[in-house]
């Protein structure tokens, strides 16, 4: 006569149960539990937004479809970086060595990390050609003036 098998079900934890048969592990199941319908999706509404014509630049109508949401910055606002950018031009080409001043360069570094408090510029050229000649490479001085004013370095 054979042996009849025997059926052990252990809990591991409050959602799961192993079973084993003579010793063996078989199977882990977790328990049962019934949960009433999800809702339908709802259906979303398609926006018939899109560029009327069929043979069109698709990327050139978002791109102006996107810049005529962006805010827009007031010529105030333009007028004023002007004013700021030509006098942190005029602060540096007077301190630092004709040789040396790029106007480009100089330009760059202003519409990357400026607008800039002028005064507390003029105040770390000063200290800084205090220190150091007027005709080092103007990346240097621009390093010293990001460190200063922005707390970072300028590659």
């Amino acid at each position: 006569m054979t042996k009849p098998q025997q059926l052990e079900l252990i809990r591991t934890c409050f959602s799961e149960i192993e079973i084993y048969l003579d010793g063996s592990f078989r199977q882990r199941a977790k328990d049962l539990q019934i949960t009433p319908p999800r809702a339908p999706k709802e259906i979303l509404s398609i926006q018939q937004d899109f560029c009327a014509e069929e043979n069109t630049d698709y990327l050139a109508w978002l791109t102006r479809k996107h810049r005529a949401k962006t805010r827009l910055i007031s010529s105030r606002e333009i007028s004023d970086n002007k004013q700021i950018l030509q006098r942190f031009l005029s602060i540096v080409r007077d301190r630092i060595d004709p040789e040396v001043f790029d106007q480009d360069e100089a330009i760059d570094f202003f519409e990357t990390y400026g607008p800039f408090d002028l005064q507390r510029l003029e105040n770390i050229l000063t200290d800084l050609l205090a220190a150091h000649p007027p005709n080092l490479h103007l990346s240097f001085y621009f390093n010293h003036i990001h460190n200063q004013l922005l707390g970072g370095n300028h590659e």
